[in-house]
């Protein structure tokens, strides 16, 4: 999950390529996962770069 969050952090990989890139090939299940662990979807996550 650390690899998926600096993929959301410092590239513009779309949700599903970076859940293909950390080894899950469903990007649903990927976000499921993601919010459970983190506390926030992969696009909330991604938007506090900006902030």
């Amino acid at each position: 999950m650390q690899k998926a969050c600096q993929y959301l952090l410092f590239t513009d990989m779309r949700i599903k390529e970076i859940a293909w890139a950390v080894g899950i090939e469903d990007p649903y299940y990927f976000s499921r996962m993601f919010s459970k662990l983190m506390g926030m979807a992969p696009q909330q996550y991604r938007s506090r770069r900006g902030a």
